[in-house]
């Protein structure tokens, strides 16, 4: 399990963000709060604020999407061990279309084996299936992400359970 982790900072960041979009102040403090969660950061060392920052980039509270800040940030995160940036990248792979489809695959794979984490053993199954379909036509891969499919299902991971049940319809 993630040792980087710490529940009080991650309240207090969640609520730190709710603020920011209760009251709309991206709109004209965006660079104030990427500042403030920085200067946490370098007091605390806490990756999350990281993946905070990368967040507030995607869903474009910095009134622009900037996918690369928020890739960049996310990364940070990640490097640092924190298990929902490594999740999050990886899902941005799988979203990604084109032949870069595997870029992100290692911080899934990081994520369910190092940490654990039962919903990377669900993105990480994922890459395997498709690694399976797309890249290798190779049923061993295939088989082993069904199965790695299973154990995530077996760990609680809502996602693979839905994605198991799609299959077999």
């Amino acid at each position: 399990m993630n040792k980087n982790f710490n529940e009080k900072i991650e309240k207090d960041l969640d609520n730190y963000i709710s603020l920011v979009y209760k009251y709309n102040y991206e709109v004209t403090h965006a660079e104030e709060i990427s500042n403030k969660l920085l200067e946490c950061f370098e007091t605390t060392k806490y990756p999350g604020i990281y993946y905070r920052i990368a967040y507030l980039y995607e869903a474009g509270a910095f009134k622009t999407l900037k996918e690369d800040k928020s890739i960049e940030y996310y990364k940070r995160a990640a490097r640092l061990n924190y298990v929902p940036a490594m999740n999050r990248l990886a899902e941005i792979g799988l979203k990604n279309t084109n032949k870069h489809l595997f870029k992100y695959a290692n911080f899934a794979e990081k994520s369910a084996i190092q940490f654990e984490d039962n919903y990377g053993t669900y993105l990480l199954a994922r890459y395997l299936i498709l690694d399976g379909i797309l890249e290798h036509s190779s049923k061993e891969c295939f088989k082993q992400g069904i199965e790695m499919m299973r154990k995530s299902a077996e760990l609680g991971c809502t996602e693979a359970k839905q994605y198991l049940e799609m299959m077999e319809k």
